[in-house]
């Protein structure tokens, strides 16, 4: 009986170790996504994504093994996050879900949400600079972001020319700041999208 009782608590230990470290895990890739986007990847430092995180900096070291390998690990949740929000918007049925997409992506909410947006805007630059696993799953999770629009809309070079434009678009807007020549691009670029 005594080792029944044992065996039930290593066993509850064990999933118990297992549950805090996926929820460790989620904690430290929520943080740095919002910090590498607000900041870029030599903006911020270990420190501060385990400050962000309620972690220590071992924890990050122990899940990520380094700074590089847990941005490798954003980019790729990032670009999966973006097809997932595709594929949601194109199964929800409407004729013409990459304007619908596109309406969503230029708004004034997504440019405001630097910290929370599309990684695209605000990871790219990094990437460009990044070690090779980050281009790596930045390529391949492109590859899958135009891939679902090419499906719908025509040639993978129409998916690449319509992601180009919302990405650049962004990118502008927040440059800009608030006024009339942000608002003024965002209008002329979703009308200039014609997806079909």
């Amino acid at each position: 009986m005594r080792r029944q009782a044992a065996f039930a608590e290593r066993l509850a230990n064990l999933r118990y170790s297992k549950r805090h470290s996926e929820q460790t895990r989620r904690s430290i890739i929520d943080a740095a996504a919002i910090k590498f986007r607000e900041n870029g990847f030599s903006g911020v430092g270990v420190d501060a994504i385990a400050s962000q995180a309620q972690v220590t900096t071992g924890a990050i070291y122990n899940q990520f093994q380094s700074k590089d390998r847990l941005f490798a690990e954003v980019v790729e949740e990032g670009l999966q996050r973006l097809v997932a929000g595709l594929e949601h918007i194109k199964e929800e049925g409407s004729e013409d879900w990459v304007a619908q997409f596109a309406s969503y992506y230029l708004s004034k909410n997504h440019v405001a949400s630097v910290g929370i947006g599309c990684c695209l805007p605000t990871l790219s630059f990094d990437v460009a600079r990044a070690d090779e696993q980050s281009k790596l799953v930045f390529t391949e999770g492109l590859e899958k972001v135009v891939g679902v629009i090419s499906e719908e809309h025509g040639t993978p070079q129409k998916a690449m020319l319509i992601i180009a434009s919302l990405l650049g678009s962004v990118v502008l807007a927040r440059a800009t700041g608030n006024g009339k020549l942000r608002d003024d691009l965002l209008q002329e670029i979703l009308n200039s999208l014609d997806p079909r």
